[in-house]
Protein backbone atom coordinates (compact mmCIF):
# COMPACT_ATOMS: atom_id res chain seq x y z
CA UNK A 1 0.00 0.00 0.00
CA UNK A 2 2.79 2.18 0.55
CA UNK A 3 3.99 2.06 -2.53
CA UNK A 4 0.41 2.91 -4.45
CA UNK A 5 0.69 6.16 -2.05
CA UNK A 6 4.37 7.39 -3.07
CA UNK A 7 3.44 6.63 -6.86
CA UNK A 8 0.28 8.61 -6.16
CA UNK A 9 2.04 11.32 -4.53
CA UNK A 10 4.69 11.37 -7.12
CA UNK A 11 1.75 11.54 -10.20
CA UNK A 12 0.23 14.38 -8.61
CA UNK A 13 3.27 16.38 -8.20
CA UNK A 14 3.48 15.56 -11.89
CA UNK A 15 0.60 16.66 -12.88
CA UNK A 16 0.86 19.41 -11.06
CA UNK A 17 4.14 20.43 -12.07
CA UNK A 18 2.73 20.01 -15.93
CA UNK A 19 -0.13 22.19 -15.11
CA UNK A 20 2.38 25.04 -13.88
CA UNK A 21 4.00 24.78 -16.84
CA UNK A 22 1.68 25.03 -19.01
CA UNK A 23 -0.32 27.64 -17.26
CA UNK A 24 3.33 29.65 -17.65
CA UNK A 25 4.05 28.99 -21.23
CA UNK A 26 3.60 31.17 -24.20
CA UNK A 27 0.95 31.39 -26.94
CA UNK A 28 1.73 31.04 -30.60
CA UNK A 29 -0.82 33.08 -31.45
CA UNK A 30 -0.01 36.65 -32.06
CA UNK A 31 -1.18 38.93 -29.26
CA UNK A 32 -3.04 41.45 -30.75
CA UNK A 33 -3.46 44.95 -31.07
CA UNK A 34 -5.44 47.34 -29.22
CA UNK A 35 -6.45 50.76 -30.67
CA UNK A 36 -3.53 52.56 -29.82
CA UNK A 37 -1.20 50.44 -31.33
CA UNK A 38 -0.16 48.70 -28.28
CA UNK A 39 -0.16 44.18 -27.65
CA UNK A 40 -1.33 45.09 -24.49
CA UNK A 41 1.83 42.66 -23.40
CA UNK A 42 4.86 44.03 -21.06
CA UNK A 43 7.80 43.80 -22.48
CA UNK A 44 11.09 42.57 -20.61
CA UNK A 45 10.97 40.68 -17.40
CA UNK A 46 10.22 37.19 -15.89
CA UNK A 47 8.03 36.17 -13.28
CA UNK A 48 10.98 33.75 -12.27
CA UNK A 49 13.24 36.67 -11.97
CA UNK A 50 10.91 39.46 -11.20
CA UNK A 51 14.02 41.75 -13.57
CA UNK A 52 11.77 44.22 -15.67
CA UNK A 53 8.51 43.39 -14.32
CA UNK A 54 6.40 47.20 -13.39
CA UNK A 55 7.69 48.10 -9.64
CA UNK A 56 4.12 47.52 -8.53
CA UNK A 57 4.13 43.88 -9.98
CA UNK A 58 4.03 41.34 -6.87
CA UNK A 59 5.99 38.27 -7.71
CA UNK A 60 5.06 35.52 -5.56
CA UNK A 61 7.79 33.36 -5.14
CA UNK A 62 7.11 29.70 -3.34
CA UNK A 63 8.53 26.36 -3.00
CA UNK A 64 5.68 23.85 -3.66
CA UNK A 65 5.11 21.14 -1.64
CA UNK A 66 4.32 17.81 -2.73
CA UNK A 67 2.06 16.87 -0.36
CA UNK A 68 -1.72 17.24 0.92
CA UNK A 69 -3.05 19.93 3.33
CA UNK A 70 -4.57 19.32 6.48
CA UNK A 71 -6.99 21.65 5.77
CA UNK A 72 -7.47 24.53 3.49
CA UNK A 73 -9.89 27.08 5.74
CA UNK A 74 -7.84 29.43 6.86
CA UNK A 75 -8.70 29.53 10.70
CA UNK A 76 -7.29 25.89 11.10
CA UNK A 77 -4.56 25.44 8.00
CA UNK A 78 -1.78 25.02 10.53
CA UNK A 79 0.72 22.98 7.72
CA UNK A 80 3.21 24.85 5.44
CA UNK A 81 1.20 22.87 2.82
CA UNK A 82 -2.33 24.44 4.04
CA UNK A 83 -0.67 27.94 4.29
CA UNK A 84 0.21 27.60 0.72
CA UNK A 85 -3.07 26.95 -0.53
CA UNK A 86 -4.83 29.65 1.98
CA UNK A 87 -2.24 32.19 0.99
CA UNK A 88 -3.71 31.68 -2.54
CA UNK A 89 -7.48 31.66 -2.13
CA UNK A 90 -7.59 34.04 0.28
CA UNK A 91 -6.87 37.99 0.76
CA UNK A 92 -5.51 39.68 3.52
CA UNK A 93 -5.80 42.69 4.90
CA UNK A 94 -2.01 43.38 4.05
CA UNK A 95 0.59 40.61 2.24
CA UNK A 96 4.58 40.84 2.59
CA UNK A 97 6.29 41.37 -0.50
CA UNK A 98 9.64 39.73 -1.63
CA UNK A 99 11.19 42.45 -0.27
CA UNK A 100 9.67 41.10 2.90
CA UNK A 101 8.09 44.80 3.38
CA UNK A 102 3.94 45.00 4.46
CA UNK A 103 2.36 46.10 1.57
CA UNK A 104 -1.29 46.25 0.43
CA UNK A 105 -3.97 43.91 0.00
CA UNK A 106 -7.33 43.96 0.91
CA UNK A 107 -6.03 47.27 3.23
CA UNK A 108 -5.22 50.23 0.94
CA UNK A 109 -3.55 52.04 4.23
CA UNK A 110 -3.89 51.56 8.07
CA UNK A 111 -2.78 53.71 10.66
CA UNK A 112 -1.85 52.86 14.58
CA UNK A 113 -1.94 55.67 17.56
CA UNK A 114 0.58 56.46 19.77
CA UNK A 115 1.42 53.13 21.15
CA UNK A 116 -0.30 50.91 18.79
CA UNK A 117 -2.54 49.72 20.47
CA UNK A 118 -5.44 50.76 18.28
CA UNK A 119 -5.07 50.30 14.05
CA UNK A 120 -7.47 51.68 11.46
CA UNK A 121 -7.56 50.01 8.09
CA UNK A 122 -8.75 51.37 5.02
CA UNK A 123 -10.44 49.51 2.91
CA UNK A 124 -10.32 48.57 -1.04
CA UNK A 125 -14.12 48.83 -2.19
CA UNK A 126 -14.22 45.14 -3.65
CA UNK A 127 -16.60 41.73 -3.00
CA UNK A 128 -16.24 38.47 -2.32
CA UNK A 129 -16.51 35.99 -4.94
CA UNK A 130 -20.09 35.21 -4.40
CA UNK A 131 -20.99 38.42 -4.73
CA UNK A 132 -21.16 40.05 -1.06
CA UNK A 133 -19.35 43.05 -0.23
CA UNK A 134 -16.29 43.05 2.00
CA UNK A 135 -16.74 44.98 4.80
CA UNK A 136 -14.87 45.22 8.18
CA UNK A 137 -16.80 43.31 9.81
CA UNK A 138 -15.84 40.01 7.30
CA UNK A 139 -11.91 40.66 9.63
CA UNK A 140 -13.50 41.07 12.76
CA UNK A 141 -16.31 37.76 12.17
CA UNK A 142 -12.58 35.61 10.84
CA UNK A 143 -11.14 36.21 13.88
CA UNK A 144 -13.19 35.74 15.87
CA UNK A 145 -14.25 32.46 14.63
CA UNK A 146 -10.46 31.99 14.92
CA UNK A 147 -10.19 32.66 18.39
CA UNK A 148 -13.58 30.56 19.43
CA UNK A 149 -12.80 27.75 21.31
CA UNK A 150 -15.52 25.34 19.26
CA UNK A 151 -13.21 25.77 16.76
CA UNK A 152 -9.69 25.02 18.95
CA UNK A 153 -7.56 26.43 16.04
CA UNK A 154 -4.57 25.94 16.75
CA UNK A 155 -3.81 29.53 14.98
CA UNK A 156 -5.62 31.43 18.17
CA UNK A 157 -1.85 32.04 19.88
CA UNK A 158 -1.42 34.35 16.48
CA UNK A 159 -4.43 36.97 17.68
CA UNK A 160 -3.83 36.09 21.26
CA UNK A 161 -1.20 39.10 21.74
CA UNK A 162 -4.20 41.48 20.87
CA UNK A 163 -5.51 43.05 24.20
CA UNK A 164 -9.03 42.02 24.46
CA UNK A 165 -8.58 38.69 22.32
CA UNK A 166 -9.67 36.70 25.69
CA UNK A 167 -12.60 38.19 25.96
CA UNK A 168 -14.17 37.47 22.96
CA UNK A 169 -12.85 33.95 23.35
Amino acid sequence: MRRTTRGAKVAALAFSLALLAAACGGSDEEPSSSSNGSTGKKEGGTAATGEGLPEDTLVDYQTLSADNPNHIDPATADTRQGSQVTEVLYDGLTQVNADNEVVPAVATEWSGNDDATEWTFTLKEDEFSNGEPVLPSSFKKAWERVLNPDLASTLSYHLLVITGANDVA
